[in-house]
């Protein structure tokens, strides 16, 4: 596929008819193209972010990197602050030609060295 990620007609179209009621195919409501399959794992996300609140009564944040305006969120210390677990997805890291900075090398192994929490 050229080294691009599918688009929403695509998706729509391998996974008939999963993504043919209007929230997904209609391109008033949703992007068609590249931006809005991978607006999928946003969706996905808030499916988890809902169980994990409801099991622990503890929100679930969501920081991006680089968001969808270009805005960049170092993996530092205003992240991981408040956390006690970390999940990294990254889906974009060849085409965005992203590599991590030695600062957010360090942020995580310190994140990584910190004691764990009493529950």
């Amino acid at each position: 596929m050229d080294n691009r990620f599918s688009t929403m007609t695509e998706v729509r179209r391998v996974l008939w008819p999963t993504y043919e009621s209007p929230q997904w195919a209609d391109p008033r409501r949703f992007q068609q193209g590249i931006s809005g399959s991978l607006d999928l794992f946003f969706w996905a996300w808030v499916r988890f972010q809902k169980v994990v609140e409801e099991a622990t009564g503890y929100a679930v944040p969501m920081f991006q990197r680089v968001d969808q305006a270009g805005f960049t969120l170092p993996l530092d210390e205003r992240v991981l602050a408040d956390a006690d677990t970390l999940l990294v997805f990254s889906l974009d890291h060849n085409v965005t030609e992203q590599v991590a900075a030695p600062e957010e090398i360090e942020a995580v192994r310190a994140f990584l060295g910190r004691e764990a929490p009493a529950w």
